[in-house]
């Protein structure tokens, strides 16, 4: 059996049009979301890359955490970065 790892020769913009807008629009949701989780642990909560999701939204559980954890390493690198400055 011949295990097939990528598929180069068919272009990104070929690709089923529904599928490409369900991943501009999880792409929006996780930059909207992402946004609002790194101004609040930068402005007013401690980073915690653990965090209960607090935030409403449309992501799954699982990307939800996935949000926290991109915006707590963000927080956490800004943090010591203003402090120096």
């Amino acid at each position: 059996m011949k295990l097939t790892r990528a598929v180069t020769h068919i272009r990104f913009s070929d690709a089923n049009t529904g599928k490409l807008a369900q991943l501009d629009a999880l792409a929006a949701e996780y930059m909207r979301l992402c946004q609002q989780y790194t101004t609040a642990f930068c402005a007013t909560v401690e980073p915690n890359k653990y965090a209960d999701a607090w935030l409403d939204s449309l992501l799954s559980a699982r990307w939800q955490r996935v949000v926290i954890q991109h915006a707590a390493g963000v927080a956490q690198s800004w943090r010591p970065n203003r402090d120096r400055a």
